[in-house]
């Protein structure tokens, strides 16, 4: 998959977190930082994010998405796709 394509894929799926929650929804973009542009987008948002991420894409357990590595930032949506497409490029190597 190419970046634009997992940061589509991303706001697909965040959308659907969204109206799955009955949350409002917003206009997704790669700009866009899940944890705090999003109602309600919470940690629980976010492992349920990131385990459907894993269903469409098999990362793997790759921890937080929406978060820093070390936690102490959120990301946004293209921060988020670059952690993926690094995920995906070790899961590849290590085949």
């Amino acid at each position: 998959m190419t970046r634009n394509e997992i940061v589509k894929l991303a706001a697909k799926l965040l959308l659907e977190i969204q109206d799955i929650s009955g949350r409002e929804k917003i206009s997704i973009n790669e700009e866009t930082v899940p944890i705090g542009d999003l109602l309600g987008f919470d940690s629980l948002s976010g492992v349920e994010f990131a385990a459907m991420v894993d269903a469409e894409v098999n990362i793997g357990d790759v921890g937080n998405l929406c978060a820093s590595q070390d936690g102490t930032r959120a990301l946004s949506v293209g921060e988020i796709a670059d952690r993926i497409l690094e995920a995906t490029s070790k899961k590849r190597k290590k085949s």
